[in-house]
């Protein structure tokens, strides 16, 4: 008989997130099926709060007070092609999403070009890179409510959204995401996708990290601020901000999530100090962390 849920105990966390750090999870469990799925949110529904997993980035984990973890698996992986719609299963990666784009000639995801995450992800924060959402990309979303389980499937006018927030985040699962693109030459959206990541790749550092760990205050830059505040370069512990991308928390070999913490914390201070403004988390936080 088919396996629908996987569960395992004491999973490090530090392997399941791109900034690598993090304590070990109490139960960390696969949804291999949509009956998996019904399954772990059943067995999630007496929990203490939980955290649903995509891809991993854009996360800090504590090193202690870790919450059980829901993900998506393989069967939440696959795409299929309708017209002009790509549907994606919820735990697919953003970057194989672009790549079944290309191969079918579909247009609209070009600028989403090397940026981290699963699709789940993307629709439940409503990503994208600045100034597009992806949640404007969308012909449905499919998703599991986290309470009662029923499947729902939101058109587009039924999704409220904002920067970076979707009532996918924390209400739903979201386990299948219609992108709605165009016709278009597989040579220009491989080009246009190439030249958004390659100017990604070119602008942001290379390493452990969970993306941008602040948000960019009005009419500024989060990146410019740590900059100006003498921060690039600074460490703690195996946590250093980067002399690329002042915005970005590297985790340089050995670094724990306390550590990342510490170093947020002094570089929000200082902002704040230095120029009035304090800046807000763009990564989410997971866990019990002690005051810095």
């Amino acid at each position: 008989m088919p396996n629908h849920l996987a569960i395992q105990k004491g999973v490090p966390t530090s392997r399941l997130t791109t900034l690598k750090v993090g304590g070990a999870t109490p139960e960390l469990l696969t949804a291999q099926s949509s009956r998996g799925l019904g399954e772990a949110l059943e067995r999630l529904s007496d929990s203490p709060p939980w955290l649903m997993l995509g891809a991993g980035s854009n996360l800090l984990i504590a090193d202690e007070g870790v919450p059980p973890i829901l993900r998506l698996g393989e069967a939440f992986q696959e795409s299929r092609t309708e017209g002009t719609s790509l549907i994606c299963g919820g735990a697919m990666r953003g970057a194989t999403a672009l790549r079944f784009a290309e191969k079918a000639g579909l247009s609209g995801l070009e600028p989403f070009g090397g940026m981290p995450g699963s699709v789940g992800g993307w629709a439940a924060t409503n990503a994208g890179p600045a100034g597009i959402d992806c949640l404007d990309r969308v012909a449905w979303v499919e998703a599991r409510a986290r309470t009662g389980g029923r499947t729902r499937r939101f058109l587009p006018h039924e999704i409220s959204r904002g920067y970076r927030t979707s009532p996918f985040r924390n209400a739903w699962v979201v386990e299948y995401v219609a992108f709605d693109l165009v016709a278009g030459k597989r040579s220009d959206v491989h080009q246009a996708s190439r030249l958004a990541r390659d100017h990604r790749l070119s602008s942001q550092p290379t390493g452990p990290s969970a993306g941008c760990i602040f948000r960019n205050p009005e009419g500024d830059a989060a990146g410019r601020l740590i900059d100006e505040a003498g921060f690039k370069g600074t460490t703690v512990g195996g946590a250093s901000v980067s002399n690329k991308h002042a915005n970005f928390i590297l985790n340089s070999g050995g670094g724990t999530a306390t550590e990342v913490w510490r170093l947020l914390h002094q570089v929000r201070h200082q902002v704040q100090s230095q120029f009035g403004v304090r800046l807000g988390l763009e990564v989410e936080t997971f866990g019990t962390f002690t005051h810095a």
